[in-house]
């Protein structure tokens, strides 16, 4: 490990050999090196299914074809079913301390704080369904599945993350070999919950009725200094509450469910990906080169412009509330939540992060719908290139891994070849080209740079790989010969 790292150049040298040590670390438990699959989301989609399953579980892969059943089945009561069925990567779990979180929730945590910065993510009727296969293979512990509803369920129905969590494990640990059963079965399981759980409620309903006969006249009784305290309310309202405090009540709710979640992603973003933006944030020059320092720096700024318009995003929560509570009423409030621009400036530089960000950004006035669209673009963009260069960063590390003992090989086979009196003529131009020199130098440019060099990278390991299996092949044709 340590000569690996000692090749390290450039810069950010030491810092670039600490990610690399955590990849190697990492790659011991997941050969991809990569973060678990999460989807976009899209409304009419129902199901969806990481590629690498039908490799580590073909059963899982399957599962699409349930579509149009789940679609069926969520008309029952109104549910909008969603299942997503991924290959667990490389990243950590979340843990206190004792307890590490399952695959299964940790994964349907994070998909769901994506899922509902979406506007047409369905938040009060979703039933979302996160199965994780946790091995490289198909197992009998290899599974780990969780659930979530949404807000109308779980408030009129009592559907709980621990109660949708209850229905699917029983179901899972008894028929997890046979997933596209295992899952019709749990939306089954739901529905009857559901109404299980409406039943009882309206025997409750009918039985506080019947309960309430008796005391008719005494609510006749009392019914009457009630209608005199609704006329002088119904009096009052004429001069009371603005007309639209339900209205900018509910936009306040909207906005602070948008802004917890947003913050629960930056947080998830700074921790992940090896705390590659912590180290931006913290002025760290130059952790990659080339195309792929580019890129990060990128992914960085937007990161920084997504917190800058958070920032101003909470500040107008706070104005609205404030609004509403004061003299200014519901109505203004109201429209700074929906129609006042929102102005966003370029946020001011700290001492920590003035190495990285030279630039201030100018001034931009938003609507307040286009502040939050903006928001979850400039997040999903810096998401989605620290990804790609993490996964890149591992799969050129593997590359490593594969490039220095084959160059060695190499050297070995060649005097072998010429211990039999066999020409190396047909195989010079090719060795030339994955010298030891050449094939370290593409590994450490791969390592330093994966978005521009890990491709030839890959290129010189197949040369070399092809080299060695012909070389091979010549000294066992001549050990037969003899």
């Amino acid at each position: 490990m340590k000569q690996t790292l000692a090749v390290l150049r450039g810069k950010a040298t030491l810092l670039l050999a600490a990610v690399v040590t955590c990849l190697f670390l990492s790659s011991t438990a997941f050969a991809d090196g990569t973060s678990t699959w999460l989807p976009d989301f899209n409304k009419d989609t129902h199901v969806y299914v990481d590629p690498q399953l039908k490799t580590t579980n073909p059963a899982l892969s399957q599962i699409a074809a349930i579509s149009d059943k789940l679609v069926e089945q969520g008309k029952r009561n109104n549910l909008a079913i969603y299942i997503v069925a991924t290959q667990a990567g490389s990243e950590s779990l979340p843990t206190d301390g004792r307890n590490t979180t399952p695959w299964g929730r940790a994964k349907a945590d994070d998909l769901i704080l994506l899922w509902q910065q979406q506007a047409d993510f369905p938040k009060k009727d979703a039933i979302v369904i996160v199965w994780v296969n946790s091995k490289k293979s198909f197992s009998d512990d290899g599974w780990s599945v969780a659930g979530w509803a949404g807000t109308r369920l779980q408030q009129d129905y009592e559907l709980t993350t621990y109660s949708v969590d209850s229905l699917v494990q029983p179901i899972v640990r008894l028929q997890f070999n046979d997933p596209t059963r295992s899952l019709l079965q749990i939306v089954a399981a739901v529905n009857e919950n559901i109404d299980s759980y409406a039943q009882r409620k309206a025997d409750n309903d009918r039985q506080n009725h019947e309960t309430g006969v008796f005391f008719k006249w005494v609510g006749i009784v009392l019914g009457s200094v009630f209608l005199i305290g609704l006329v002088i309310t119904g009096i009052s309202s004429m001069f009371g509450p603005d007309k639209n405090q339900k209205a900018a009540q509910d936009k306040i709710n909207e906005w602070g469910e948008q802004l917890s979640s947003a913050d629960k992603l930056a947080t998830t973003l700074r921790s992940s990906y090896l705390g590659l933006i912590e180290h931006a944030e913290n002025g760290t020059d130059n952790l990659f080169d080339g195309a792929t320092n580019a890129a990060f720096q990128a992914a960085a700024q937007d990161f920084r412009e997504f917190t800058s318009r958070n920032n101003a995003a909470k500040a107008r929560l706070d104005e609205a509330e404030k609004s509403a509570h004061g003299s200014k009423g519901y109505t203004t409030a109201l429209e700074l939540l929906t129609t006042i621009p929102v102005k966003v400036d370029g946020p001011a530089l700290t001492l920590k992060n003035v190495k990285m960000f030279d630039d201030f950004a100018p001034s931009v006035r938003y609507t307040p719908p286009e502040l939050l669209t903006s928001m979850l673009e400039l997040f999903n963009k810096s998401n989605s290139v620290l990804a790609d260069i993490i996964a890149k960063v591992s799969q050129a590390v593997e590359e490593k891994k594969h490039l220095e003992p084959l160059a060695l090989t190499l050297v070995t086979l060649q005097d072998e070849l010429t211990k039999q009196g066999l020409s190396l003529e047909t195989y010079r131009e090719r060795l030339k080209q994955v010298a030891e020199p050449q094939l370290q130098n593409s590994a450490q440019a791969a390592i330093s740079d994966p978005l521009a060099h890990l491709d030839a990278a890959v290129e010189l390991r197949h040369i070399a790989e092809q080299l060695k299996s012909e070389m091979e092949e010549a000294i066992a044709s001549k050990h037969a010969a003899e």
